[in-house]
């Protein structure tokens, strides 16, 4: 039978503290491999916006990616619903019928174990093994839970790890060296995206922070002009405003810094954005918005992604930013005006319109045409075709009623 451990835990940022304990767990309870579990949406952290679960998994398998018995698990990651850890290890559990499992967590998890959901069947899926904290009578809780649970439950022989995530956190955000308490690698992940350096505070001023005067006011603009199309057709006036906040996030990054952000957040572009890369702030900014601004709204993210070129099967929030970002009140070109009447009169029309005005001046000015902006105009013709075809086929079908 194999011994699988599992350590589990929102690694915001992973530590060497995390990999030493592991080993030294490892070793000392002859465990075959070590699963990191990054979690997802912690019950527990309800308070505190966690960086993007995606990338923190991806820094804990790069943290790990030299040591034999460690593997990354992204079960919880990949979970819509809040994580907890007795789901984890019951689908463990299926997925390792013939493994005995060995939970790591610490004494202050330990000591609140009574608080985890469904401690007992927690204590029954596996064998705990518990590192000593600085404040935690752990021997104490042995006997207690043990008793109330009839749990098998060890201490692993760590002595102190004096290295926190939270610790990082704020030595990160002053800027001070942590270098030796972090894998190298993560550490660079972490640098060159300045995670951990800014304050969760109102979107407005992080957005702006980020931007030149010039170019935040276009967003602020944008944000507006989405308002009064999102209150036309009934959509969400917040995150109409708030994806025209962050829509252009990235505009201001170098085509260096937005290269370096496609490797760091596995970003794919297509052929045409790879020979025009000023196309890729669109993608680009999408998962800053989420990985670095803590935008979780799908719908916000998707219209930030695709606000340059659009694509079939647009949302209405989607097509909203898409005109708002040609359309806001601080454009001044030759048929802005008509574009907007027609945006409010019919927001297909709307972005059809946009669509053939920026054909009409990349043809004018010798540039390429992206391919989507044909894909979407054939989506709309079919799409009006469709609905202009639906009275007729209702009426196709009352008259055959009639005749009957």
């Amino acid at each position: 039978m194999s011994r699988i451990g599992v350590m589990g835990g929102s690694f915001d940022p992973i530590h060497n503290g995390h990999l030493a304990l592991a080993e030294k767990a490892a070793l000392q309870f002859e465990l075959d491999k070590v699963l990191f579990v990054t979690s997802g949406n912690p019950p527990h952290k309800k308070g505190r916006v966690l960086l993007d679960a995606q990338m923190r998994h991806k820094m804990v398998s790069i943290a790990i990616e030299n040591y034999n018995k460690f593997e990354p698990c992204d079960f919880e990651v990949n979970r819509e619903a809040y994580s907890y850890t007795v789901d984890t290890l019951q689908y463990l559990k299926k997925q390792n019928k013939d493994a005995e499992l060995f939970l790591i967590i610490g004494a202050d998890s330990f000591h609140d174990l009574r608080k985890w959901h469904k401690p007992r069947t927690i204590c029954e899926l596996c064998t705990l093994l518990v590192y000593p904290r600085e404040g935690y009578d752990i021997e104490n809780d042995l006997k207690e839970i043990k008793k109330e649970y009839y749990c098998h439950a060890e201490i692993i022989k760590a002595g102190n790890i004096d290295i926190s995530s939270t610790m990082l956190r704020k030595l990160l955000k002053k800027r001070q060296n942590v270098a030796g308490l972090v894998p190298r690698k993560v550490l660079k992940v972490i640098v060159r995206n300045d995670f951990y350096t800014s304050d969760y505070g109102p979107i407005e001023s992080r957005v702006k922070a980020r931007l030149k005067p010039e170019r935040y006011k276009h967003s602020t603009n944008v944000a507006a002009k989405a308002v009064e199309l999102a209150k036309r057709y009934g959509v969400d006036t917040k995150k109409a405003y708030l994806a025209g906040i962050v829509h252009d996030c990235a505009k201001n990054m170098s085509l260096e810094q937005m290269r370096m952000k496609c490797v760091d957040y596995d970003i794919e572009l297509d052929e045409f954005e790879q020979k025009n890369p000023g196309l890729m702030h669109a993608k680009v900014g999408e998962r800053v918005a989420q990985i670095e601004l803590g935008i979780r709204d799908k719908e916000v993210l998707a219209a930030v992604k695709w606000h340059t070129l659009g694509h079939p099967g647009m949302g209405d929030l989607e097509k909203i930013i898409f005109v708002a970002d040609m359309i806001e009140d601080g454009r001044s070109f030759t048929g802005v005006d008509e574009l907007r009447r027609t945006a409010f009169e019919n927001l297909d029309d709307g972005v059809e319109a946009c669509i053939k005005a920026t054909i009409n001046f990349n043809t004018t000015h010798n540039r390429e045409i992206h391919p989507m902006a044909y894909e979407v105009l054939k989506w709309l013709e079919e799409k009006k075709a469709a609905e202009a075809a639906e009275p007729e086929r209702e009426t196709a079908v009352d008259r055959q009623c009639s005749e009957e």
